[in-house]
């Protein structure tokens, strides 16, 4: 009965955060689905850690006592040619990442790799992202990962008529989803700024 009165605090929340701006679900057990139309993983981004923050502040009342819950959340963005099952499948891998990563934390899956949620602080009264969100401090300097699908390709296709060989390296920090957890966001964007510094 404690746990029925979990799930419909949980559901209470969802549907007051998402109102119309997306579809709250009952997914199975104790897990939920919030479907967003139309809104790119960035923009869902900010949302979940601003839901996930308010489940964890409010309280559940059962039989005279009070206590808290945490919530962690996956998230996926649907790619081309990609069924709605491997979808569904990335947002759970994402969500068993942020559980084994210590809970009450987002994780997302961007089609490759799954990363933890970190959003900035720019935001406006209701939790809503602002309509020109910063990069981390972190990545100033760098293209970003459209900036750099379009670059490749562009390369690519030159290669292919002809031009210029090209040669990619992918550099991946170890242990850095280990570092986020234990060490916090301060140490980890410290880890990123230190090899952004290097690479350049």
């Amino acid at each position: 009965v404690a746990g029925d009165c979990v799930l419909r605090y949980v559901a209470r929340t969802l549907a007051r955060k998402t109102r119309k701006r997306g579809l709250a679900c009952r997914y199975g057990g104790e897990e939920f689905g919030v479907i967003f139309p139309g809104e790119t993983l960035e923009q869902c981004m900010e949302w979940a850690e601003t839901t996930r923050a308010a489940i964890s502040q409010g309280e559940v009342e059962f039989q005279g006592q009070v206590f808290r819950v945490t919530a962690s959340a996956g998230l996926a963005q649907i790619r081309m040619t990609e069924s709605y099952e491997t979808l569904v499948t990335r947002a759970d891998d994402a969500l068993y990442q942020a559980k084994q990563a210590g809970r009450d934390r987002s994780y997302r899956h961007d089609g490759n790799l799954i990363h933890p949620v970190i959003v900035s602080n720019n935001s406006d009264s209701r939790g809503e992202p602002s309509e020109t969100p910063s990069e981390p401090e972190a990545f100033s300097g760098l293209s970003s990962a459209i900036a750099f699908k379009d670059d490749i390709r562009r390369r690519v296709a030159e290669w292919k008529r002809g031009g210029p060989t090209v040669s990619l390296i992918v550099i991946k920090i170890d242990d850095w989803m280990e570092i986020l957890p234990s060490r916090g966001p301060e140490t980890a964007e410290l880890v990123l700024r230190a090899t952004v510094q290097f690479l350049h």
